[in-house]
C-alpha cells in the first residue's frame, strides 16, 4: 500500500498526487483550503515520498499502483488530481473507466504526447543524484517566485529522498511514452490548470491542442503570474479553482459549456473534429490570438514570494520536469 495522507470528511474526495521529485506533502499548502469543504487524500506515488522504495519505470505500474491504493481505501466519489508528471498518469487512470472517478483535474501537466525537451535538459535529469544543490535547482528552477524558506526546505528534502532508478526513468522513458490512442476521449468533467509562468510543460495554447481533446467535458484554467509548482507556490488561487471545479460536479454542470460560472475557467475544448492529439506541439501564439470558443480570460494568483523571480531559469533541471 502507498503512503498517504487524510484530512477532512466529506465528499467527494479529491485524491492529490504530486510532481516529480514531489510526495503528500507538496499539497500541505493547498490542503487547509480544502479539507474544510471535501476530504484531501494526497498519494505518495511509487519511488517518492514515502514510497520511495516501491520503484517503478513506467506509466502503467504507476497508474496501477494509485489505482489499487484508491480502492484500498475504498475511496468513492473521487476528483483526481494529477500534478506534472502524475497528469499523464491521472489521464492512464481516467481511461480504465474506474467506477470511483467523477472528475479529473490536471494541474501543469505532462501531455499525453512525449513531453517536448532538450538534450541538455534530459542529460541534467538522468545525471540527477539527490544532492542538496541538485535538489535546490530542481525545485527553484521550477517556481516562478522563490518558495517560503519551510515549503521550499520540504520540497528540497523531498527532492533529495526520491527513488533514483524511477526519477531517471520518467525522465527517459516515462514522460516520452504516447498514450493519446490509448487514452482516447474521456468523459467526465475535467479541468486543465495552468501556471501563466510555467516553462517547464506545454503551455496553456498548447495543452489545448495535445491535452484538451481527449476531455471533451473539459476546459482549461490559467492562473496568471504561477509557475510549475502551483500548490507551493499559490495555493490558495489554485484551491479555489479546485473548491469551484467541486461544485460544478456536485452540481452536475456541463463543465465545457458553462461559460459563465464564477469565473472558474476559461477556455473551452476544441472540436474534435478539429483538432488532431498526436500533431508535435506548436509554437504558443500569445495569450488571446485564439478566436471564438478558446478566447482566454486569467485569473490572478496571489500566493508565493516575490524574492528570486525567475531566478536560475536558464540552468539546472529544465524542460520535461514532469
Amino acid at each position: 500500500m502507498l503512503a498517504y495522507s487524510s484530512q477532512g470528511r466529506h465528499a467527494p474526495t479529491f485524491v492529490l498526487m504530486h510532481y516529480l521529485g514531489g510526495s503528500h506533502r507538496t499539497w500541505f499548502p493547498t490542503v487547509p483550503y480544502l479539507d474544510a469543504h471535501y476530504r484531501c487524500v494526497a498519494i505518495d506515488t511509487p519511488g517518492f515520498g514515502d514510497s520511495a522504495d516501491a520503484a517503478v519505470l513506467d506509466v502503467q505500474s504507476f497508474a496501477t499502483q494509485i489505482d489499487s491504493a484508491i480502492r484500498t481505501l475504498a475511496l468513492t466519489d473521487v476528483i483526481l488530481v494529477g500534478h506534472s508528471m502524475t497528469g499523464k498518469i491521472a489521464l492512464a487512470i481516467a481511461a480504465t473507466q474506474p467506477d470511483y472517478l467523477k472528475g479529473l483535474v490536471l494541474v501543469a501537466p505532462s501531455p499525453p504526447t512525449p513531453q517536448p525537451t532538450t538534450e541538455s535538459d534530459l542529460k541534467s535529469q538522468l545525471a540527477y543524484s539527490g544532492t542538496r544543490a541538485e535538489a535546490e535547482q530542481h525545485v527553484d528552477t521550477a517556481a516562478a517566485n522563490r518558495l517560503p524558506d519551510i515549503i521550499r526546505e520540504v520540497a528540497i528534502a523531498d527532492a533529495q529522498a526520491a527513488n533514483l532508478e524511477t526519477f531517471h526513468a520518467w525522465a527517459e522513458h516515462g514522460s516520452q511514452e504516447d498514450w493519446s490512442s490509448r487514452i482516447g476521449q474521456l468523459d467526465y468533467p475535467a479541468l486543465i490548470v495552468c501556471g501563466g509562468k510555467d516553462d517547464r510543460v506545454p503551455s496553456a495554447q498548447d495543452q489545448s491542442r495535445v491535452t484538451l481533446p481527449h476531455l471533451p467535458r473539459g476546459r482549461i484554467h490559467v492562473i496568471e503570474g504561477a509557475g510549475h509548482l502551483m500548490p507551493m507556490e499559490a495555493p490558495q488561487a489554485l484551491a479555489d479553482v479546485l473548491l469551484r471545479f467541486a461544485e460544478q460536479v456536485l452540481a452536475g454542470n456541463d463543465i465545457a459549456g458553462d461559460a459563465d460560472h464564477a469565473n472558474a475557467v476559461d477556455m473551452h475544448a476544441p472540436p474534435r473534429a478539429e483538432t488532431n492529439a498526436d500533431s508535435p506541439i506548436a509554437a504558443t501564439p500569445g495569450v488571446g490570438d485564439e478566436t471564438g470558443p478558446n478566447a482566454i480570460s486569467n485569473a490572478s494568483s496571489t500566493a508565493g514570494s516575490k524574492a528570486g523571480q525567475d531566478a536560475g531559469k536558464d540552468s539546472g533541471i529544465g524542460l520535461g520536469l514532469g
